[in-house]
Formats: C-alpha cells, sequence, structure tokens
C-alpha cells in the first residue's frame, strides 16, 4: 500500500503534466451532454484528428474545490491505466476564461451514455445474461481499482458509462479516494445517499467493501427496475 508521501509524489506528476492552455485552440463544442454541480459535460471533437472525445468542464470555487479536482484527475489517470473498463483521461486543461480559473478533463466519449437512461428507458426489462454481463464489467473496474487501494465512493448508474458496441466503463472520479497506509479507513461523508453505505450514513470508518454494497443497488435496479430506497 502507497505511503503519503509517495501517493503526493505521484499525483503531482501526474498534475504536472496539466496543459496550461485554452482547450479550444485543440477541440470544438459539438453538444452539451450534462450539467451538475461540478460544471458541464461537452462532446467535442478535435480539430486535427476529428476524434470525438467528452470533455468535463470544472471550475473550482475556493481551495478545496481545487484540491478535489486535481485529486479527480490524479486517481483518474492512475485508474485508468491499462484497464478496459476505466474511462481513460485524454488530456487535462487549466485555462482561465473570463477572470474565472477552469479545468477540463478530455475523456473517453461512450455514445450510449450512461446506464441511469437506460434504467429509465426500459425499466426492469434487463434479462439476466445482460445484468451479468453489465454488473461483471463494473466488477472488473472495482476490483482493478480496489487492488490499488483505491475507492470510488459514489458508485451508481449516472456515473456508469456505456457504448452501442457493448462497452461498460466506470467514470466521474470527483469523490473517489485512495487509501494509504496511514489511514486505511475513510471517514468522510461522500457520496449518493440512495446508493451508499450505512457505515458512510451513520459516520463509522470504512473503506472499499462501500463499493459493493453500491454494486448491489444497481443489481437491484437492473433486476426489478426501481432503486430499492425510492421515495425514502
Amino acid at each position: 500500500m502507497l505511503n503519503k508521501s509517495t501517493l503526493y509524489e505521484r499525483m503531482g506528476r501526474i498534475c504536472d503534466q496539466i496543459k496550461r492552455r485554452n482547450p479550444y485552440e485543440d477541440l470544438r463544442i459539438i453538444d452539451k451532454l450534462g450539467k451538475g454541480g461540478f460544471g458541464a459535460v461537452y462532446l467535442v471533437q478535435h480539430l486535427k484528428s476529428k476524434k470525438y472525445f467528452a470533455m468535463k468542464e470544472i471550475a473550482p470555487s475556493d481551495d478545496a474545490d481545487l484540491e478535489d479536482t486535481l485529486t479527480e484527475i490524479a486517481l483518474q489517470n492512475m485508474a485508468s491505466k491499462g484497464h478496459k473498463n476505466i474511462i481513460g483521461i485524454n488530456k487535462s486543461y487549466e485555462w482561465n476564461e473570463k477572470g474565472v480559473d477552469k479545468f477540463y478533463l478530455i475523456m473517453e466519449w461512450m455514445d450510449a451514455g450512461d446506464l441511469s437512461t437506460m434504467l429509465k428507458t426500459i425499466p426492469g426489462q434487463f434479462n439476466e445474461d445482460v445484468i451479468v454481463y453489465i454488473l461483471k464489467e463494473i466488477l472488473q473496474a472495482l476490483s482493478h481499482m480496489h487492488k490499488n487501494n483505491q475507492i470510488h465512493r459514489d458508485l451508481k448508474p449516472l456515473n456508469v458509462m456505456l457504448t452501442t458496441d457493448g462497452k461498460v466503463k466506470l467514470g466521474d472520479f470527483g469523490l473517489a479516494a485512495q487509501l494509504v497506509a496511514e489511514e486505511y479507513h475513510q471517514k468522510e461523508i461522500k457520496g449518493t445517499p440512495k446508493w451508499m453505505a450505512p457505515e458512510i450514513l451513520v459516520t463509522k470508518p470504512y473503506n472499499e467493501l462501500t463499493d459493493i454494497w453500491s454494486l448491489g443497488i444497481i443489481a437491484y435496479e437492473l433486476a426489478v427496475g426501481v432503486n430499492p430506497y425510492q421515495g425514502m
């Protein structure tokens, strides 16, 4: 398991690779894919290669947000290296736009959207083979992360991305954490309540097993068509 100094050194090397330039010198926006508390996600096209990517735009509001953004970039880079079930970051940019410092994460574009949309479109209509396949692909991503002592902490259908040729990948590392030798258990309340493990909700120490609880909720949703805590 990494110690803190080794972790910070590795994360620092990744963050040093962030390009300090205007991303729109390389990319053009095709469409807006979504918006959340973090910022917005766009479908963009690379001007030279003509390839399509998803671009996540983040505008940190304070030092804590900035630290979370840099942690997200570093952990997603570390987790996705060489793994087919985790969305990779192609490039990252930092640029001041109209007086606002923003970060731009250029990632694989998953052309079938997220699992949440599919669940809403055909609730409870997934056959067993499809459910097993989706869960297996997510488990492979989690296994890779957990072997490297990482926790996703926000596993839910919205963060499981799909392609039209059947790829399933885990994305959005905005709440991810790296367990280190000095702090094997986390205590922060992070995640989305309907998919959060009980130990997080009652502020007890937790580890990577919280992701398995969240996966169990997803399995229930795939089979039944609704979240078990719907309406609560």
